[in-house]
Formats: C-alpha cells, structure tokens, sequence
C-alpha cells in the first residue's frame, strides 16, 4: 500500500550549460516493482528499436555533450576537484 505523498524530481538537460529542474509533490495510485518492466520501459525508448527514433539521438546527443563538458570532468575527478579545488 502507498501512503502520503511523494516527490517527483523532473530534470531537462536545455544545453550542455543548464539544467532546468521541476519538483512535483504527487500521490502515486499504484507502485509496481519489477526490474523486467523497468528493464522494457528503458528498451522501449532507448533501444535499438526505439518508438522514438529522433529522441534517442537528441537524448545521445545530450549525454555526450554533458560527459564532455569541462565543468563534469572537473567535477567527477577521483581526487574531488571542481571550481574551488
């Protein structure tokens, strides 16, 4: 059983330089736990037969740009880094 509200966090990559970030306090009807179903979700739009062929070049597109970005690399050093380091 589901109880109380929840948050729901959606996040838009816009450009490799901003983030824009939605918080949303929602009341779930139902809660299914299954990592096959999460698994086929994932499949369904990022797989190699994608219902969203042209999304999944922009998402590709985006993540590439993200993981390229001098900020991420500075941020995700082993030793810390980032601007302040």
């Amino acid at each position: 059983m589901i109880q109380g509200p929840r948050f729901c966090t959606l996040v838009n990559y816009s450009d490799a330089q901003s983030v824009e970030v939605l918080f949303l306090q929602v009341q779930a009807d139902l809660k299914i736990d299954s990592p096959g179903l999460c698994r086929a979700l994932f499949e369904v739009y990022t797989g190699s037969n994608t219902v969203v062929p042209e999304a999944k070049k922009a998402w590709a597109e985006g993540a590439r740009q993200l993981l390229d970005s001098e900020e991420i690399r500075r941020s995700t050093r082993r030793a810390g880094g980032g601007k302040d380091q």
